[in-house]
């Protein structure tokens, strides 16, 4: 049996789109273009901060500028009224954004769709025009709608504000490396497998034990701490804010639309939404700025809507084609089977092992292996088409082990089999477990799942009714009735 893989493609490319990005200041030493880069970067690392929370539970929050503003006027005012460093004046505002966010959540967590966005914009712009027209705050200054330049105290890491833009450049290219990691490792912890759950059916996660408010108010509160840091970022780069440009609507258009347009709810789609539109919006603000002012709005609708007309899922869907999913490590078989019609049972293994090498004689070894594996050595040269039912139903399973999976998904394993050939491939999968590959199966052969599986989910009419282990999942009342029917339970009882 081949060893295991995971390809990780898509993460792969964020890899080296990341160290790239390390070494252009290198090479370019244009301040417009490094400006232009600085803001690309520091978009996508807003549309992955409201991704946290909106890309993976699937609520849109049109709100979420006043998180970067908050950030940005605490770490100008702990600066400029205390001497406080802005590097702790980011954490600051970080935890205030945070407590907003708990505040603002608690009492909406129970909307959805539409009515959470609109809810979300109503709390902004109170904030936005409450600072609008508030000239002091405990006694400092703030400005009001005139905003608040930051005054120039040095030149150095402690005070955030450097000669040359490089240093900047460089700061938002690991703040934008970590939130791009907190994405990945979200997406693999709990926190990430709840929030999932809650954007792909709520109702189903409550009956698992999820509390939806609960997940979705961590993730909202992360997700202001996140998007505050970008704020007080921004505002000592630019060294000016005020509530329009940091608290508007317009920013939190921004980043949602790179998030949806790149891909929600997946670690790279930000990151892809923001390398495609913020160079639009930078360029048509600076060339078309006095003479067309909001062009990029309009440019971002027209873009929006051959997204939902064309790319639904985002920019990054294509990466996520089955057969860049195949690459990734994931294999499967069909419920009815599909070896290659008119090949040897030999050449459609020998097909598989292409897909993760070039090398013929490596993959021609590994059908070889495989054959050995399933017991099919002397049908190597047989075509597909004439073997029988379950001797087709191993070749798939080689052709798909052939590409070396870490998960591999099974339909039906055993449709149409005789008992002898049902424990055959129960054997098969036995082994197939212990190389270390997950297997997930989909089966309604009660004996063959409970021989196989660690674990038990069992729906009926599209509902989730059982999840546990095999022997608590099987005495369960539900599971029975659907399986025998309810008279067959009561007369049980």
């Amino acid at each position: 049996m081949p060893a295991a893989t995971n390809a990780g493609l898509p993460m792969k490319g964020v890899v080296a789109v990341l160290l790239l990005g390390l070494l252009l200041p290198v090479v370019v030493h244009d301040e417009f273009i490094l400006h232009s880069l600085i803001m690309v970067f520091y978009f996508a690392y807003l549309a992955s901060a409201w991704n946290l929370m909106c890309g993976y539970v699937g609520q849109v929050s049109f709100g979420h500028s006043v998180f970067s503003g908050i950030g940005g006027y605490v770490s100008v005012l702990l600066l400029t009224a205390a001497g406080i460093t802005p590097w702790l004046g980011m954490l600051v505002g970080g935890v205030l954004s945070a407590v907003v966010a708990v505040l603002i959540g608690y009492p909406t967590m129970r909307l959805r769709g539409p009515y959470f966005a609109l809810t979300t914009i109503a709390f902004a712009e109170i904030i936005r025009i409450w600072f609008e027209n508030t000239d002091t705050i405990f006694g400092i200054a703030i400005k009001g709608a005139e905003g608040l330049s930051v005054p120039l105290v040095g030149t150095d890491w402690t005070v955030f504000q450097f000669e040359s833009k490089v240093p900047y450049y460089y700061i938002i290219l690991v703040m934008l490396a970590i939130i791009v990691g907190m994405t990945a490792a979200m997406e693999r912890s709990r926190l990430g497998a709840c929030l999932k759950a809650i954007r792909g059916d709520r109702d189903a996660a409550e009956s698992l034990g999820i509390n939806p408010a609960k997940y979705t108010l961590m993730a909202y509160a992360l997700s202001a701490f996140m998007t505050a840091l970008g704020g007080s970022f921004y505002a000592m780069f630019i060294r000016y804010i005020n509530p329009e440009r940091n608290m508007g609507v317009e920013l939190s258009i921004d980043m949602a639309l790179m998030s949806i347009i790149g891909g929600q709810g997946t670690v790279i789609g930000p990151l892809v939404g923001a390398l495609f539109l913020a160079p639009v919006a930078e360029l048509s603000r600076t060339y078309l700025g006095g003479q067309l002012i909001g062009l990029h709005l309009v440019l971002y609708g027209l873009v929006l809507i051959l997204a939902v007309l064309y790319l639904p899922k985002g920019l990054v869907h294509p990466l996520m084609r089955p057969w860049n999913v195949c690459k990734a490590g994931l294999a499967r078989t069909f419920q009815l089977s599909k070896p290659f019609g008119g090949m040897s049972t030999r050449e459609n293994l020998v097909v598989g092992g292409l897909v993760k090498n070039n090398d013929r004689r490596r993959s021609e070894a590994k059908a070889d292996e495989l054959l050995d594996f399933l017991g099919m050595s002397a049908l190597a040269r047989t075509d597909a088409d004439d073997l029988t039912a379950f001797e087709r139903r191993k070749v798939e399973l080689g052709r798909a082990l052939s590409t070396e999976p870490s998960l591999l998904l099974m339909d039906e394993v055993v449709a149409g089999a005789t008992p002898q050939e049902a424990m055959i491939m129960v054997g098969l999968i036995k082994e197939i477990r212990n190389q270390g590959v997950t297997v997930l199966i989909i089966e309604h052969v009660m004996k063959v799942i409970m021989g196989l599986s660690d674990r038990v989910i069992v729906m009926h009419l599209g509902e989730l009714i059982a999840n546990g282990e095999p022997s608590s999942v099987v005495t369960q009342p539900d599971v029975l009735k659907a399986y025998f029917g309810g008279d067959y339970v009561e007369a049980g009882a």
